[in-house]
């Protein structure tokens, strides 16, 4: 039997090869002002050493047969055992309040919140561009309710996730996906304050251009209803 434990924190985190940077998030983490009740690593069989990282700092390991990101949250809210639901990666590092700030409007009665996305990078330009789009996804979302949001740094209440049926098994755009469902049926708050540092391996190995170009398109498909369905979303480690 499930037991429901009200106003704790689990946090589901996909994994496929991440020992570069999943130590990093757990050290991040260790220093937070609130630190999860339950971490559940959701792993597609990584060979490096990954489920070992994880299990040392804790951490419960379910392994996945399917290279899919929406499946892996999928199945990680549904065996988590707290009341509110927190979706992560392994590869961000979290700022110390990440976790307070981003949870504490869901205790306050809201169904969703979402936080900032900065870049753990030393690039001046990418750490610009990244501000740049955190201020227009705070005003895109107070005027029009446009959302750019990561599965990185997503809070829901258990309750609310289920009643408009969690994370659809999509390749990516699942984190935009889920929260424009929300806004339609619930109360969703963009905490800009709670903040995480995204690993910026993406933008090396795709160069700037086709980088933005490629969110670009999915978030401008997202807000306006349409899934985007990614037959080969590269994995790169």
């Amino acid at each position: 039997m499930l037991y429901i434990v009200m106003n704790r924190i689990s946090l589901v985190i996909p994994t496929y090869n991440e020992e570069k940077y999943i130590t990093k998030l757990f050290q991040s983490l260790e220093r937070s002002t609130l630190y999860p009740d339950e971490i559940l690593i959701i792993d597609d069989h990584s060979t490096d050493r990954t489920r070992e990282i994880a299990k040392s700092y804790g951490a419960e390991v379910i392994l996945v047969d399917k290279r899919n990101i929406g499946y892996a949250r999928k199945v990680g809210m549904l065996i988590a055992k707290h009341n509110i639901l927190v979706s992560g990666s392994a590869d961000m590092v979290v700022d110390s309040m990440w976790l307070e700030r981003l949870t504490a409007p869901i205790r306050l009665g809201y169904d969703v919140s979402f936080g900032r996305i900065d870049v753990d990078s030393t690039n001046i330009i990418d750490k610009n561009v990244a501000q740049f789009l955190n201020l227009y996804s705070e005003w895109a979302f107070k005027l029009f309710k446009l959302v750019w949001v990561s599965g990185d740094n997503i809070a829901i209440s258990r309750p609310f996730y289920y009643k408009i049926g969690g994370f659809k098994e999509l390749k990516m755009g699942e984190d935009m996906e889920l929260v424009r469902r929300a806004i339609r049926f619930g109360k969703v708050y963009y905490a800009k304050d709670a903040i995480i540092y995204t690993s910026d391996r993406r933008i090396r190995k795709w160069g700037r251009i086709r980088f933005f170009l490629y969110y670009l398109l999915a978030y401008l498909s997202l807000n306006s209803g349409k899934i985007v369905e990614i037959k080969d979303y590269e994995a790169i480690r």
